[in-house]
């Protein structure tokens, strides 16, 4: 299998460009990240590149990615102090291919991998917000409404609603099964 050199465009077996410490870890370090982060991880460290437009230095390169596969790997963001959450490889995924599509926008080189994290703390924060809106919807659905309580037993002494229902009850007659609207004018102090 051959291999480019980006810089003069040399072609030469694979072998040749990872003769070096750094270009061998950078392998290793790709084949652990997830499929989703892998296939973008290399346009991610195009936005690293100098100015000068030469590639990144192998060094540099390993940093990085090591940086990528420790962030990915912890399972959460956390960006400001802000509460963690939950970030899948997928969400990484999306974060890096919203930077790709802001290239043009972007200040280049990027120093860090802050505004990476920013962008999957909120992917991830609005993910995790339809997660518990989709769980509360659920529990709403099947939840029993309350049982209206049986007051017809209760001591007026030691209930304070029992003991109200029934001086309105004696003062205006026990509440009716049929509710005539016509004579509801007549109840309602004022209206005639």
């Amino acid at each position: 299998m051959n291999g480019i050199c980006q810089t003069c465009g040399t072609i030469a077996p694979i072998e040749w460009f990872l003769s070096e410490t750094e270009h061998r870890q950078i392998c290793a370090i790709l084949v652990e990240l997830p499929k989703d982060v892998q296939a973008l991880v290399f346009h991610y460290l195009s936005l690293f590149r100098p100015v000068t437009g030469r590639a990144i230095q192998a060094k540099k390169a390993t940093r990085l990615m090591t940086e990528i596969k420790q962030m990915v790997a912890a399972g959460h963001v956390q960006v400001d102090r802000k509460v963690a959450r939950p970030c899948p490889p997928r969400v990484w995924a999306q974060a890096i291919e919203r930077m790709i599509g802001q290239r043009d926008r972007l200040n280049l080189p990027m120093p860090n991998h802050n505004y990476l994290q920013k962008i999957a703390y909120d992917l991830a924060d609005q993910a995790d917000y339809q997660a518990e809106k989709k769980q509360y919807n659920s529990a709403q659905l099947h939840r029993r409404p309350d049982p209206v309580p049986d007051r017809s037993v209760a001591d007026p002494a030691l209930d304070p609603m029992e003991k109200a229902r029934r001086e309105w009850d004696a003062k205006h007659g026990a509440p009716s099964a049929n509710l005539d609207l016509n004579s509801l004018g007549k109840l309602i102090k004022g209206m005639d």
